[in-house]
């Protein structure tokens, strides 16, 4: 898995680019245990796209096709 910073994209007019998104996140259960609330979660059904048009800011929101959930380990993982 590769995973780098947020980066500019200039498209040229009628241009069009995919974008893909990774959500990353740890595999060590006795960190996460010991740093995340057990049992908690984070959900996502969108994510925020910011643009530029001339001198104007726009922002949108696009929806994920599927939302995501990253869930912290639960209390019973945590236990032993």
């Amino acid at each position: 898995m590769h995973a780098s910073s947020l980066k500019p994209v200039v498209l040229a007019p009628l241009e069009e680019r995919w974008v893909g998104v990774e959500f990353l996140t740890t595999a060590d259960v006795a960190y996460a245990c010991a740093h995340w609330g057990a049992g908690v979660g984070i959900g996502f059904g969108q994510v925020p796209v910011v643009w530029h048009w001339v001198a104007t800011e726009h922002e949108t929101q696009i929806s994920l096709a599927k939302p995501v959930t990253l869930m912290a380990p639960s209390a019973s993982d945590c236990s032993g």
